[in-house]
């Protein structure tokens, strides 16, 4: 009985040493993985979410001495520029490079204010806008120089930044307030930061490579694209022309906010899939008992309490497993299941094709939480734009375009890769911009066009915050 003793505890010890023998192996495998990453001379390129997130990459990069702090050129493909004043804010870097992450996460305002807030760090010196004919009617020049300059001013005795555009004409200048730029005596501006802002149509490129001065040898090169280049659309669009009033849409916006509260990416594809199986079942059940304009709420009269209980018991399960997903405390339980209610009772309210393309477009939070602090709403992922409420340009491409916009990307990057130090690539699909039924095309067109100028000498990199993962938003319920 001893000896049998012995043997199960030494069984036992020899089991503990294997698991912990590998967890070393594992944790140092991720180590060296890391350290790999961050010490190997391939240039990285790494995919985004939102497009400010670059910044968290870019000053990665000059932390590793990939990169200088100061006086680097900025490649930026994209439909927008991203250079309006930030808001001023005691963390932010003033006219300096950033010396912890919390002054990076203060710069990480808006995806339209992160070009300028490098350039007032000192990132950059100078900046080349590439921006797509699509959106010629915008655009007075294919290819306009200036010269920019960026200070602070006072208003309200708060400090705000400022900035002006200096030709040889004029000298205009504003600011800020509220994410409103408003006019500014240029001598209220103190300029603390210049450089030179090039604005050209993605035809124009190819011309401007054959000066060989254009780009100087020398050159610290960042190269930014936004998918959104390719087009955009607004994903809000979508719903409102499958016929569901607005009033539903933001009142379903308020009604699943209250009931899930999902606080990372991991939780919020968790509560998108919750949401998408009751979608599936209200669907089902719908389409047996109805036409397809009629509201689900009149089908039969069981269906309001089919729906409900197959979303309570999906709930208590998910509570179990993921409680923390939910907006609620253990005392709370009542009002969790009102809240349900309401969100069933809104989505019979709708058809079932209705109810199709509400599950297509699917549910997210308003931002990734890495940019936020505290609470992020948790709601229909239609992202930023509404029609008719949005100074965005809209552009939704057809394939042949898609086509098109690949090639020439694919004759634009080799002028500037040559210099480059690091790479980014912005989905843009969170905040409602880059056509959603283009995007695996897009991606991995871009991604081809840097395979075949770099061959296998770069690093890629994809984002943790990542909307539906690797795969993306469109793939994310695919296994």
């Amino acid at each position: 009985m001893r000896r049998q003793y012995l043997r199960l505890r030494f069984s036992a010890k020899y089991l503990r040493l294997v698991k912990w023998t590998i967890l070393v192996i594992l944790v140092v495998t991720l180590i060296c993985m890391v350290t790999q990453w961050q010490s190997s001379g391939k240039m990285k390129v790494i995919v985004l979410e939102e497009h400010q997130l670059a910044l968290k990459y870019w000053y990665q990069a000059v932390s590793r001495g990939t990169l200088p702090s100061h006086g680097n050129t900025l490649i930026h493909i994209d439909a927008h520029s991203d250079a309006a004043l930030p808001e001023y804010l005691p963390q932010f870097p003033f006219f300096r490079a950033p010396k912890k992450d919390y002054e990076i996460d203060v710069m990480m305002q808006r995806n339209d204010v992160f070009v300028e807030g490098a350039v007032i760090a000192g990132l950059f010196d100078r900046v080349i806008w590439i921006w797509p004919s699509w959106d010629t009617g915008t655009h007075d020049e294919d290819h306009d120089i200036s010269q920019e300059e960026v200070g602070w001013t006072v208003h309200g005795g708060q400090k705000v930044f400022c900035a002006c555009k200096v030709t040889p004409e004029s000298r205009q200048c504003d600011y800020a307030v509220n994410n409103t730029d408003l006019p500014l005596d240029p001598s209220s501006c103190n300029v603390l930061r210049d450089y030179s802002l090039e604005v050209v149509r993605d035809k124009a490129v190819l011309q401007l490579m054959k000066d060989e001065d254009w780009i100087e040898p020398d050159e610290t090169i960042i190269l930014d694209i936004d998918e959104d280049f390719y087009g955009v659309e607004s994903a809000a669009a979508v719903l409102i022309n499958a016929g569901i009033p607005l009033h539903v849409i933001e009142r379903l916006d308020r009604q699943i906010s209250r009931l899930l509260c999902p606080r990372n990416t991991w939780e919020e594809n968790l509560a998108d899939l919750y949401i998408f199986n009751i979608l599936e079942a209200i669907t089902a059940r719908c389409m047996h008992h109805a036409h397809k304009n009629t509201p689900c709420k009149n089908t039969d009269g069981e269906i309001t309490v089919f729906a409900y209980n197959f979303a309570k018991k999906k709930m208590d399960n998910q509570l179990k497993l993921h409680g923390e997903m939910f907006c609620f405390d253990m005392t709370h339980q009542t009002n969790l299941n009102e809240q349900l209610q309401s969100v069933i009772t809104s989505l019979l309210e709708l058809t079932h094709s209705q109810l199709g393309v509400l599950a297509e477009t699917g549910f997210c939070l308003v931002s990734t939480s890495v940019l936020s602090e505290g609470y992020v709403p948790f709601q229909i992922c239609h992202g930023l734009n509404f029609p008719n409420s949005s100074k965005i340009t809209f552009h939704l491409p057809t394939r042949a375009e898609v086509i098109g916009r690949s090639f020439q990307l694919g004759e634009i990057l080799p002028a500037f890769l040559a210099n480059a130090k690091v790479v980014t690539i912005a989905r843009s699909i969170r905040d409602g911009y880059t056509p959603r039924r283009y995007f695996r095309t897009i991606e991995t067109d871009i991604l081809n066009s840097l395979y075949a100028s770099l061959k296998s000498s770069f690093s890629l990199l994809y984002s943790g915050d990542l909307l539906g993962g690797v795969k993306g938003w469109s793939q994310r319920h695919k296994h």
